[in-house]
């Protein structure tokens, strides 16, 4: 049965491997009925779908009392917001710097079910069984795989308990369920990863946590007690609670490096028992014949045994001494044990020494060549202790990875961890064979009227092509309708499958409406206030005169009467244009006579008179004086203007003197004589 729930509310969110932001907003969430594992604060179960999208990769936990729920829910928002305080200076997730947190919920939050009709809080995390882990304390666990691995290997496992433990108390924060059953341990990459967090907590801002672990081989002498009586465990102090998990994190550390408990040869692991042999004996020494000994492990003893011995003769006495340190004067004394720094301190020195550098089992690529830019090459890797893969630099979370390749590469993993890094590369060849646009054609040159003009091409060893007029992308082979409304070049550019280009063009013309002439000339014949208009258009649809006339033909003539200067325009259209052009006209203009000059006649003076006819009477030659004046004297002949005007002016309102200009010129003459 799924079950769903709906009304999701107070989501805390740390991106980690593989779950990003596209997870959010969480609306809704269904899940599988049937858990799959439990604890003593909740049960766990398979995840269906998130925002109604299938996942089977996550799984949710749900706390069940009220009172864990509010505990639960804070222990991990307060653990996201140090995680990511601890990694905001860097471009990495939680999980590329402590891989070994990929068990922490990266998601905790508040909901309603809505078939059981109750609220309740969730946490979802990785299933890390889909992760190839296995659950450390689990029946099901593969001991013989794990004794069987190399000494190193089991020493690298504890570098990393111990790194992840010490970071956590780095940040404030006490595990308080650390168990068998909260390791989980990968064989195929040699990682570990701790599960279990809600139930610790921040001793910097919380009282306690809500649990101080279960009753198991790893166990200290004070929490035994505490579980075994249930009291005090309100009482227990923070140094107390931190030294009980530095003793269960040496006892883990012990089981991962040996494959068994420290005090594995004791016949129980009743307090009383190692106590009084304690007093007896230096751990891990025992006789055989002592009523401590557990002689069924007998055999395995002699072995256990032979490793230490072996370990510290070949450079690891500082690791065996820090377990002698902490399984003797350690049990009963709480400050003889060693803190999770130190730990770590001494594991990495053992990890450097044995060169825990990462191991890249197989890298290897689906083909190598590529015939496009375009085609993925598929790379795949098994690697072993590496916590970052980089392909070429760049940083890689899953373990696959799709490449496209645009010149011959060389293509290089490089795995690192905390001792240094690994690389391997693989040779990827382009065949490159450069683009031919074999056809790009019209099915016109020209485009006479509306109708549009299709383009052909054919392009081979091409993605795609492109119209540059357009910046669209075509189809090697394809056709498309263009409409040109001036003279335009096409350019058609052929991408090759390695981004090589090829360009070709082509021209397609356009009619353009011209007007080729446009004059007037004055019609005397239907008078002189008329003009003939002329006009002569190519490539037109339509024409016009403006004012008065409106639409004409193509080309052609008209009349029109006018009064005075005039503009007309005749405007030409065509499919594509429009053009237009203004004359000036003027009507034929009005006589007007300001003054007539008439020619004064010739008078010859040359007159031959008899002289006896010259001759001065007597009587005129005393006291006479006379005087001749060879001179002519006219009147000048001037028209009466004001008449005329008046005449003019009469004949202009009356339209009438001017169809007949012979009395027209008659009246203006009397006038003139008069």
């Amino acid at each position: 049965m799924i079950k769903t729930i709906s009304a999701i509310t107070n989501i805390s969110f740390i991106e980690h491997l593989g779950s990003d932001g596209s997870l959010l907003p969480l609306k809704s969430l269904s899940f599988y009925d049937d858990f799959i594992g439990s604890g003593g604060f909740g049960k766990v179960y398979k995840i269906e779908s998130i925002n109604g999208i299938q996942s089977q990769k996550y799984l949710l936990k749900l706390i069940d009392n009220t009172n864990n729920q509010e505990h639960a829910y804070q222990t991990i928002s307060i653990l996201h917001k140090k995680l990511k305080q601890s990694i905001q200076n860097t471009n990495k997730l939680v999980s590329h710097i402590y891989p070994e947190l990929l068990g922490i919920p990266f998601i905790a939050f508040n909901g309603y079910n809505e078939i059981d009709e109750n609220q309740i809080m969730g946490l979802i995390m990785h299933d890390l069984n889909s992760n190839d882990f296995e659950d450390f304390g689990n029946d099901s666990f593969n001991k013989r795989n794990f004794f069987e691995i190399d000494i190193s290997d089991k020493l690298f496992f504890a570098y990393q308990l111990s790194k992840s433990i010490n970071y956590l108390h780095d940040i404030s924060f006490i595990h308080s369920d650390l168990s068998e059953n909260a390791i989980w341990i990968n064989f195929k990459t040699l990682k570990l990863s701790l599960i279990d967090f809600d139930s610790g907590f921040h001793h910097d801002i919380q009282k306690k946590p809500t649990t101080i672990g279960k009753i198991g081989q790893w166990i200290g002498s004070r929490y035994r007690k505490i579980l075994s009586n249930d009291s005090d465990k309100d009482n227990l102090t923070l140094e107390e609670r931190i030294q009980e998990e530095n003793w269960v994190l040496a006892s883990s550390i012990f089981e991962l490096i040996f494959g068994i408990a420290p005090f594995f040869f004791l016949k129980d692991a009743v307090d009383q028992t190692k106590s009084k042999y304690l007093k007896e004996n230096k751990w891990p020494n025992i006789s055989e014949d002592s009523q401590y000994f557990n002689k069924n492990n007998s055999i395995t003893y002699v072995e256990i045994i032979k490793r230490i011995q072996y370990l510290e003769q070949n450079g690891l006495e500082k690791l065996i001494k820090a377990f002698e340190k902490v399984f003797n004067k350690g049990y009963k004394n709480e400050k003889q044990r060693l803190s999770s720094k130190e730990w770590e301190n001494i594991l990495y020195e053992i990890c450097l020494l044995t060169e825990s550098l990462p191991i890249i089992k197989i890298f290897k690529s689906d083909k190598k060549s590529v015939n496009s830019s375009e085609e993925n090459v598929k790379f795949e890797w098994e690697i072993e202790k590496g916590n970052l893969v980089y392909i070429n630099g760049e940083l890689i979370d899953s373990d696959f990875h799709n490449k496209t390749f645009k010149e011959s590469s060389n293509v290089t993993i490089k795995v690192l961890n905390d001792f240094g890094e690994s690389t391997k590369s693989i040779q990827i060849e382009t065949v490159k064979i450069n683009p031919v646009i074999k056809l790009f054609s019209s099915n016109t040159n020209k485009r006479t009227d509306l109708s549009p003009v299709k383009l052909n091409w054919v392009a081979e060893n091409s993605k795609f092509v492109v119209l540059e007029n357009f910046n669209s992308q075509f189809r090697p082979i394809d056709t498309f309708e263009v409409n040109p409304i001036e003279k335009t070049t096409y350019k058609l550019k052929a991408i090759g499958n390695f981004d090589q280009e090829i360009v070709e063009t082509i021209i397609i013309d356009v009619n353009i409406a011209t007007i080729t002439n446009f004059k007037y000339e004055i019609n005397i014949e239907k008078g002189i206030d008329n003009i003939d208009l002329f006009w002569e258009t190519n490539d037109t649809i339509e024409v016009s005169i403006s004012p008065r006339i409106g639409n004409v033909p193509l080309s052609g003539s008209t009349f029109i009467g006018i009064v005075e200067k005039t503009e007309f325009t005749l405007i030409a259209k065509g499919h594509f244009n429009e053009v237009s052009k203004t004359i000036e006209t003027k009507p034929f203009p009005i006589p007007i006579i300001k003054g007539i000059f008439v020619p004064t006649p010739t008078i010859n003076m040359d007159v031959v008179v008899p002289e006896n006819n010259l001759k001065i009477p007597d009587f005129f030659n005393k006291n006479l004086e006379f005087r001749l004046n060879n001179s002519i004297s006219f009147n000048n002949i001037l028209p009466n203007f004001i008449e005329l005007e008046r005449e003019i002016n009469h004949i202009e309102k009356s339209k009438t003197g001017w169809h007949n200009p012979t009395k027209l010129f008659d009246n203006l003459f009397k006038i003139i004589r008069k």
